[in-house]
């Protein structure tokens, strides 16, 4: 019988580079596109009944019946432009993830929606503009240094036209906190988003009440015993917070709501902020 051998540093760095989910590797986001594509949670995508209703929700409140210009930040596989390029707008598409963009791409292609995707890093790809309106959204926010997260927010307000429009969806402070006091748990499955083949993976989380980071770590046994070390960081703010952040990026007129239509998806503040 082999035996894992786990070294577990105590607690874990926070914004770990060296053992940080590697989003961009070509394997790990094909497993995670499976996840995207999967209608039994919510865990990677929304399923398609809440991207409808959050879709016609932007329709009505933020866009409007002309056609704008409307990029999002951390696509994914396309779901949210698609549809709003069937309204009429012109989207484009950012993500760190080959095989998401590559899913976006095939999409765009099937349906003629002129959808443009590009594979980037939002934090350093270029956004061009100016757009009328972009998108980011489920918490990815959350998953940036401080640091970096107002540069991408700034980014973002430069590549805007005149009264342009942020969407963002960012987690709680409550939320963060929620997930980052959550019990440790073990986990056997055939496969996941982790790997193809059976393995185990071990997950627990730490609370830095100080920094307000919620901080995840998975060790993942395969086969073979051999294990590998994920870890994530989870940025708590305020909503105080996020809106002197905005403002200091450059955006004016800040409307906040509980949600993108979705009024049982507790854990996001929605911000709209117009430049």
């Amino acid at each position: 019988m082999q035996i894992a051998h786990i070294l577990r540093r105590q607690p874990p760095a926070i914004w770990s580079s060296t053992s940080k989910i590697p989003w961009h590797d070509a394997a790990f986001s094909a497993r995670m596109l499976r996840e995207h594509l999967d209608q039994n949670h919510d865990r990677a995508s929304r399923r398609t009944e809440r991207i409808v209703a959050h879709v016609e929700w932007l329709q009505s409140r933020v866009l409007g019946p002309q056609s704008k210009s409307v990029l999002d930040l951390g696509c994914g596989p396309g779901f949210y432009t698609e549809r709003l390029a069937a309204l009429g707008h012109r989207c484009t598409g950012i993500d760190i993830a080959p095989a998401a963009i590559e899913h976006a791409r095939r999409e765009a292609a099937r349906s003629a929606s002129g959808c443009a995707y590009v594979q980037g890093d939002v934090r350093s790809a270029a956004l061009g503009g100016p757009h009328d309106a972009a998108l980011f959204l489920f918490g990815e926010f959350n998953a940036f240094p401080p640091v970096e997260a107002k540069s991408i927010l700034s980014r973002i307000a430069h590549s805007l036209a005149p009264g342009g429009c942020l969407v963002l969806e960012a987690h709680t402070s409550a939320y963060v906190e929620h997930i980052g006091r959550h019990e440790a748990t073990w986990t056997r499955a055939k496969y996941s988003v982790f790997a193809d083949q059976p393995h185990l993976w071990l997950k627990e989380a730490f609370w830095d009440e100080t920094a307000h980071i919620a901080i995840e770590r998975y060790f993942v046994v395969d086969e073979h015993a051999q294990t590998t070390e994920y870890v994530n960081s989870i940025q708590g703010y305020g909503r105080d917070e996020y809106e002197v952040m905005l403002h200091a990026a450059g955006f004016d007129r800040i409307d906040v709501y509980p949600s993108l239509a979705a009024e049982d998806e507790a854990g996001f503040w929605v911000f709209v902020a117009r430049t």
